[in-house]
């Protein structure tokens, strides 16, 4: 069974903005630059956690056991998702927080 949402979903109401993943000749900057990072977008959504106070924006409905004919748990995202709207801007966000804590840090070392 196939549930339809009859109001709106988080994606159809979030803001899009612009696309900051880094386009081919961002990548190509690389070779300029003396550090360089890499990350699996994917896996690193989940490890940017949401402040309490927003979780709830990210409220889903959980089956346990799959058995839709019982009552669902209403659960929270601590962690951002991959594939939500805002999920471009979240990665790029947090990859300029973690480049600037490693350029701090580099250095002060």
């Amino acid at each position: 069974m196939i549930v339809q949402p009859k109001d709106l979903s988080l994606n159809q109401v979030l803001m899009q903005w612009p696309d900051l993943v880094n386009n081919l000749v961002g990548v190509l900057r690389l070779r300029r630059e003396s550090i360089a990072l890499v990350a699996d977008i994917e896996s690193m959504l989940h490890q940017v956690y949401v402040a309490p106070r927003d979780r709830d924006c990210l409220r889903f409905f959980w089956w346990p056991g799959g058995d839709i004919s019982k009552d669902p748990v209403i659960c929270r995202m601590k962690v951002h998702l991959f594939g939500a709207m805002s999920s471009p801007s979240v990665e790029r966000f947090a990859y300029e927080e973690m480049r600037k804590i490693l350029v701090l840090s580099l250095s002060l070392s």
